[in-house]
């Protein structure tokens, strides 16, 4: 893929531009076309899936996401304690807003996990940025929206616009899953959160800044 690519800029006029990708982007490519390891073979068979129909998603500080195309997720990191939390999803019942995790497995390229693949809503980063707003006039870190005095702020702010509200209460319900994992160590971000087929707002790449 990254050789076709490179072919296509080789006209006049794109000497710089070709140089500067072979110097220094091509790594990003390779990520792109990637090729999985017999046991990240191995770890996608199980979903009846191969290499050849990953489809990449995007790459965080420590790992790669690529779509199966069957509403999972494969995700290869290096991060031990993200391998760690989603064995532990694994075990805990009822976290109807954490993306469900299906498999992990360790091996000597990665940590690999399979999990569920959630749909963007553009207004997540938005409606979260509103939220954060809200709680921050009662000292609040989103971890602890339990907290929030909506009759407090009412009398002092008016009321709440009714589509915030929606959102919030559907952010508490994320962060009631989210401390069941990781207790008030939780680092919800409105980028680690999607929804599901039917609509319900959950997180994924659950972090825990205590480890």
């Amino acid at each position: 893929m990254f050789q076709k690519f490179l072919n296509s800029l080789k006209r006049p006029g794109n000497e710089s531009i070709l140089e500067a990708i072979q110097k220094g982007y091509q790594s990003i490519f390779e990520v792109i076309d990637y090729r999985p390891s017999k046991e990240s073979e191995a770890f996608l068979n199980q979903f009846g899936v191969t290499g050849e129909y990953l489809n990449y998603i995007g790459s965080g500080d420590f790992g790669t996401a690529y779509s199966m195309g069957n509403g999972k997720v494969f995700k290869i990191t290096s991060s031990k304690s993200e391998f760690e939390i989603a064995n532990e999803i694994m075990k805990i019942n009822n976290l109807d807003n954490i993306a469900t995790i299906f498999a992990t497995a360790k091996t000597p390229s990665g940590y690999l996990i399979a999990m569920e693949e959630l749909e963007e809503d553009s207004d997540i980063e938005y409606m979260f940025s509103l939220a954060q707003e809200v709680l921050e006039t009662q000292g609040l870190p989103t971890i602890y929206i339990g907290n929030f005095d909506e009759d407090d702020y009412v009398e002092q702010n008016g009321e709440i616009d009714p589509k915030l509200k929606k959102f919030m209460d559907e952010l508490s319900e994320v962060v009631w899953d989210y401390k069941r994992i990781t207790g008030d160590g939780g680092d919800i971000r409105s980028e680690n959160m999607g929804r599901s087929k039917d609509g319900t707002l959950k997180a994924f790449d659950i972090d825990d800044r205590y480890r």
